[in-house]
């Protein structure tokens, strides 16, 4: 019988953070743990915590992959689940995660779509087939909150996504950022490149309601934003993927590059990304640097 612990990364959100305890609490089948991952200087929600029985209070500093790894280190069930402080799972949430996981051995992974709210109402959005995925010449797709069929993903969404706790071995510093671009991309990988399959089931759904963060978590500057994603982009790629495919994964985010880090061609299509090219080839220069310093066994 697998034994699902949850995970909650939070930083002065309590209000938040109780609506989503209550929504793990209602689950059809419950979790085997519920951990919060809290700073010791958040004191408001550390107060909450002690009036709410039956929570595990993982102590971690900044950046939200320190707070994974709190979590992880603190959980025992089979399975570990990560979601937001500011996301409620809805109550066959467990449920359906389970199953997966018991049908299908090689599952390292299951995630699925955050429903996106914007206060009470729902934000909407059309449906696509491909999620979670890394082309061969390196452009990530994510879309988990748009995804209508059940796949084979490359990676999953950080709002939503459960793991094998025995695979959750790295969780990487090098990433930038407090709430780390791309970080729910790294650990996906991570697990993949142990043999594992990862798997999306649009099924498997959270309410998400973004709320506002209180430490830069997201980037002081748009910017900002485009290095700090540049480097975790091109880091990512280079760790994760074979020899032939970093070439081409590394000529197509300089040449190329995405929205949020644009590089020359997309901003020849978008004038307005101009601006912030310079940034995103400063940040994609320092990636490549951190890759060569830290090449690990995934390289």
């Amino acid at each position: 019988m697998l034994k699902i612990s949850v995970v909650i990364p939070t930083y002065r959100r309590p209000e938040e953070l109780k609506r989503c305890i209550e929504g793990l609490k209602k689950q059809s089948v419950p979790p085997w743990e519920i951990i919060v991952a809290a700073r010791e200087d958040d004191k408001e929600t550390l107060e909450v915590l002690k009036k709410i029985k039956g929570v595990k209070i993982a102590f971690t500093g900044p950046k939200q992959t320190r707070a994974w790894r709190a979590g992880t280190q603190a959980a025992t069930g089979d399975i570990v689940c990560f979601t937001d402080d500011d996301a409620v799972p809805r109550p066959d949430w467990i449920e359906k995660i389970k199953k997966h996981f018991e049908y299908e051995p090689s599952l390292g992974g299951v995630g699925g779509k955050d429903a996106i709210w914007n206060g009470d109402k729902p934000r909407k959005f059309s449906p696509v087939k491909k999620v979670g995925r890394i082309t061969w010449y390196g452009k990530s797709i994510g879309n988990h909150h748009r995804g209508n069929e059940i796949q084979y993903v490359d990676h999953l969404k950080g709002v939503n996504m459960c793991f094998r706790r025995e695979l959750l071995t790295d969780f990487d510093h090098n990433l930038l950022g407090l709430a780390e671009p791309l970080n729910d991309m790294w650990v996906s990988l991570s697990v993949k490149s142990k043999g594992y399959k990862l798997l999306y089931d649009p099924e498997i759904i959270v309410d998400h309601y973004p709320g506002v963060t209180f430490d830069g978590r997201r980037g002081d500057t748009r910017e900002r934003d485009a290095y700090m994603r540049g480097h975790n982009e091109i880091y990512i790629l280079l760790t994760f993927t074979s020899s032939l495919r970093k070439i081409v994964a590394f000529l197509y985010s300089f040449l190329v590059g995405n929205y949020t880090s644009p590089s020359i061609i997309r901003a020849l299509f978008n004038p307005s990304l101009f601006p912030y090219v310079r940034d995103a080839w400063r940040g994609r220069v320092e990636g490549l640097r951190t890759y060569r310093l830290n090449r690990t066994a995934f390289s």
